[in-house]
Parts: structure tokens; sequence; C-alpha cells
């Protein structure tokens, strides 16, 4: 058994919206900049739906990318209704998002610390 302390999530910052289609779009994280840079912040990602969505996170540069069979690549899947939270380390300050041609989905971004 772990002796590993688990802290509830606790905001730290603005929720914000996108609207995502099928081409990638970057956003910066409230509270994410370079002059707030910890390793223990995390971001809960909701997907309010109607469409699975694909996240990458990284620099105002990130894109994200619907993988394909046989082709990896950085995209997360997070289905329609489902709640995330990813780690997020120094220099990380943008999360970038895309679904499949045709569909789209509305995310929200909630910075924090804690799971």
């Amino acid at each position: 058994m772990s002796d590993a302390i688990v802290k509830a999530f606790t905001i730290t910052g603005n929720t914000s919206r996108e609207d995502i289609g099928s081409t990638s779009e970057s956003e910066a994280i409230d509270g994410f900049d370079d002059t707030n840079v910890t390793l223990d912040r995390q971001l809960r990602i909701y997907n309010a739906g109607p469409n699975r969505a694909f996240i990458a996170k990284g620099t105002s540069t990130v894109v994200a990318v619907e993988p394909t069979d046989g082709t990896p690549a950085d995209g997360m899947p997070i289905d329609p209704g489902v709640i995330e939270i990813i780690g997020f380390k120094a220099g990380e300050t943008h999360v970038a998002a895309i679904c499949a041609s045709g569909e789209t989905a509305t995310l929200y971004y909630t910075p924090g610390v804690g799971v």
C-alpha cells in the first residue's frame, strides 16, 4: 500500500470553452503561463459532446491530430460526456483539440491541482 496522499481537484483559474471541428485549434490555459510554472498542475477537460474529440498538450504551436489505423498521432480521445484530468509539465501552456471530419464537439477546460 502506498503512503501517497491523493488531493481532490482544486480549481486555480477560469474555465474556458472551445467549440471544435475538423481543424485543430489551440487554446492557452488560464494560469498556465511561463510566469506561473509548477510541476503539479492539472487540467480538467469535459467533453459536452456531441462527438469524440482528440486533444494534445504543449506550447502555443501544439496541434491535435486524430490517429488513424496504423498511424499513431498526438491526439488523446475524449468521448462525449467524459471528464478527464491530465497533468501538465513545466512549459506546457496550451491544449489543442480536433474532431473527425464533419464532426463537432464542445470542450470545457478548467485548470487546477489534484485529481
